[in-house]
């Protein structure tokens, strides 16, 4: 089969990057199952596979003319891009929340990247998103000292005041990645002052081996949204690398963390007794979860037995 990826960011990424990530790794993987890809991509891009063939394009709105034309499927990840007048088969990935359904009107083949994200995106399907776990070093010891928090750290729903709140209650160091302190002094001049007092470390955006050290050497990452979160890719990059995760009970969170891999919670005091409880999780067990269910290589499947699906002549 030959399957085309349209991409309108540059790949790959050093740091934040969701949507190229996994793009990229989708690509590779698809490659690993015997297929043939093309990425159309902005100019700058690039793929370190060689198989993976590379069609720079300075504008993904219109691609008409860059697509292959022994194509079997292509596969769009922002649904604008979607809207061309294509006549081939197509499949629409949803990475984000919809502000207004106007945006997939007229579209078909849409998958979500997680159940409760598929139902509230009106999309037919969904795939769970999926990261190389061999890229992921895992740590199994008991020798962590710090909780870290590691997303953006400015819009309120993603939690960062909560974290250091949290951190300060019950006295323990907290790692926060994402952002500076300068950054937040403004909107969350509490929090910012409790982070002077309890020492919380700010390391701004990380690159994934910054990433990783800092994940793999946390007692749990703090995720304390309040929002309807559609996938959450750092929880599963914590869990590849032995760290157990706290979170709220939004989106896609308990259908991400299960018990055995940390705790999934609706209120403050809970979350708190969570932390107080994160060394009762077994470490190899988040592991081994995030290998059997996140791993790259089980999305590109799922991708694959929908785009075997169109081809036959089925829609949703």
């Amino acid at each position: 089969m030959h399957i085309v990826q349209v991409s309108s960011y540059v790949l790959p990424v050093s740091k934040y990057g969701g949507i190229e990530r996994i793009t990229y790794y989708l690509c590779d993987e698809l490659i690993k199952l015997g297929h043939k890809v093309s990425l159309v991509c902005p100019p700058g891009s690039y793929h370190e596979n060689p198989k993976v063939e590379v069609i720079h394009c300075e504008d993904v709105a219109h691609i008409q003319g860059f697509l292959p034309e022994d194509m079997d499927i292509v596969h769009f990840h922002i649904p604008a891009l979607a809207k061309q007048q294509l006549s081939v088969p197509y499949i629409v990935t949803l990475h984000g929340n919809l502000r207004s359904y106007k945006e997939i009107h007229g579209l078909k083949n849409l998958v979500g990247i997680s159940y409760s994200h598929m139902v509230s995106n009106r999309c037919g399907r969904f795939v769970y998103n999926g990261l190389p776990s061999s890229n992921y070093t895992f740590v199994d010891d008991n020798d962590q000292d710090n909780f870290i928090y590691l997303s953006a750290i400015t819009p309120k729903a993603k939690g960062v005041s909560k974290a250091i709140f949290y951190s300060t209650l019950l006295r323990e160091k907290l790692n926060v990645a994402g952002g500076f302190r300068k950054d937040i002094y403004k909107r969350f001049p509490i929090a910012t002052a409790l982070s002077l007092f309890n020492g919380t470390k700010f390391f701004g955006e990380v690159d994934d081996i910054k990433k990783q050290n800092l994940l793999s050497k946390a007692k749990a990452l703090l995720f304390p949204i309040s929002w309807q979160e559609p996938f959450g890719l750092v929880m599963i990059e914590a869990l590849f690398c032995g760290t157990p995760v706290i979170a709220f009970n939004y989106g896609s969170v308990p259908e991400i963390i299960k018990p055995e891999v940390g705790f999934v919670v609706n209120k403050r005091r809970a979350f708190l007794e969570a932390m107080s409880l994160i060394q009762t999780i077994d470490r190899k067990k988040c592991r081994d979860y995030a290998v059997r269910h996140f791993d790259s290589s089980v999305m590109a499947k799922k991708y694959l037995a929908c785009y075997q699906d169109i081809i036959s002549g089925q829609t949703w």
